[in-house]
């Protein structure tokens, strides 16, 4: 008989094992043997699945002794899971954790046991106009996992508690819904056995004294620019804008221009047919709060100022509009001047720039009542103060500036 040669064949089964990504979530931690774990899931001797498979199984990967992972001196190894809860390697039970589940390794500074006072930066997120609370990384202590990072607002109230591990994976840096434009906050540690709830008050022990007060910024960028829809006229653009936040603008006596407005889809504001040369004020407010502009100025939130002067308004030609109740249009029997030349009704939509506008009212209306007032209901007249104001010269409306909407009252 002729020699038979057999050659066994070993395949790895990839439903018997699981994959477990282990990576360093500082410069602390070095892993030796690359990050790509796995564990067998299967006893083949009992021929049954195994419900207990402890930590000793990624020894190829995690035993600092045998050099498969490197802490730095001066600290120790520290797991999180992927909630960033500190996860105790000794007692984990591996079975209970799915495919490709990952841990995170941390040094815990030895020496970093007592409490500090973080120093910390406010911002708004360049892309999203969200706010951000910065925690510095180097002074005047590293971050560190072994403390907790609780945020207080104005009111000394707890809005949010952060890991050491959550504030090292965002580079140090705190955001969220919970925090909004134009509010104040505090930042503490706090030992991680400290009992710390959102919506409480800052516990009283186990924490630190509190960072300096810092204010979110109202806006990023609020531009004032000429307003493409209305010519002559001004408007500003919040972009980007916060999407958890809405915005009110207010005229410089504080009435209400625009009430609270949602940004759109691009995450813009746009304020529009606003008076040039005009010292406007954002108002910022949560998304879902029923307070109106002047109860959160009360309140203390920071506002922002924005100047639509300067602009460089490059249209030369305006209209003036005439609102008149039951009455005949200006110019049916009355006079209408333009640049000291007579003019019809219709001419009023291409007035030129500097330009001075007289307009004669009816002197009773349909009803028989009597010629009171003109009144400016937008636009600047040239007049100091415009806006509102009741012009009692007769019947005859007189006009020098940019393009006005103005009403006959009989």
């Amino acid at each position: 008989m002729g020699t038979v040669t057999v050659n066994a064949v070993f395949e790895l089964d990839p439903t018997r094992w699981k994959k477990f990504n282990l990576v360093s979530g500082d410069n602390h931690i070095t892993f030796n043997n690359g990050n790509n774990a796995k564990v067998l899931t299967y006893d083949y001797i009992l021929n049954t699945a195994r419900t207990n498979i402890p930590s000793s199984d990624l020894n190829e990967w995690i035993d600092e002794s045998a050099g498969a992972l490197t802490v730095e001196s001066g600290y120790t190894l520290t797991w999180y899971d992927e909630n960033f809860a500190q996860v105790d390697f000794t007692t984990i039970n591996l079975a209970d954790y799915p495919d490709g589940y990952t841990f995170t390794a941390y040094g815990r500074n030895t020496l970093a046991t007592a409490l500090y006072v973080p120093e910390v930066t406010p911002s708004l997120d360049s892309t999203t106009g969200a706010p951000v609370i910065a925690v510095d990384a180097i002074s005047p202590t590293a971050m560190s996992v072994g403390y907790n990072y609780v945020v207080a607002d104005r009111y000394g109230n707890v809005v949010a508690v952060l890991t050491g591990a959550q504030l090292l994976s965002n580079n140090g840096k705190i955001s969220g819904s919970m925090l909004h434009p134009g509010e104040s906050y505090t930042v503490y540690t706090a030992d991680t056995t400290t009992a710390v709830n959102v919506g409480n008050p800052v516990p009283t022990t186990g924490i630190s004294a509190p960072s300096t007060v810092i204010t979110i910024p109202t806006v990023l960028n609020a531009t004032a620019s000429e307003d493409p829809s209305n010519a002559g006229r001004a408007q500003i653009v919040i972009d980007p804008a916060d999407a958890n936040t809405q915005y009110a603008l207010l005229d410089p006596s504080g009435n209400i221009v625009y009430d609270f407005t949602s940004p759109d889809a691009q995450r813009k504001v746009t304020f529009g047919n606003l008076d040039p040369d005009t010292v406007y004020t954002i108002v910022p407010r949560p998304l879902g709060s029923n307070d109106t502009p002047a109860a959160r100025i009360a309140d203390g939130v920071r506002t922002e100022n924005v100047n639509t002067g300067n602009l460089g308004i490059t249209a030369t030609v305006f209209p003036v509009n005439v609102i008149v109740n039951d009455a005949d249009l200006p110019g049916t029997s009355t006079q209408i001047s333009i640049g000291g030349v007579s003019k019809t009704f219709a001419d009023l939509q291409s007035v030129r720039f500097g330009q001075a506008v007289s307009i004669q009212a009816e002197p009773i209306d349909h009803n028989g009542a009597l010629f009171k007032e003109w009144r400016v209901i937008s636009g600047n007249t040239g007049h100091s103060n415009n806006i509102e104001k009741q012009f009692k010269w007769n019947n005859i409306f007189r006009y020098a500036k940019r393009t006005c909407k103005a009403s006959s009252s009989l």
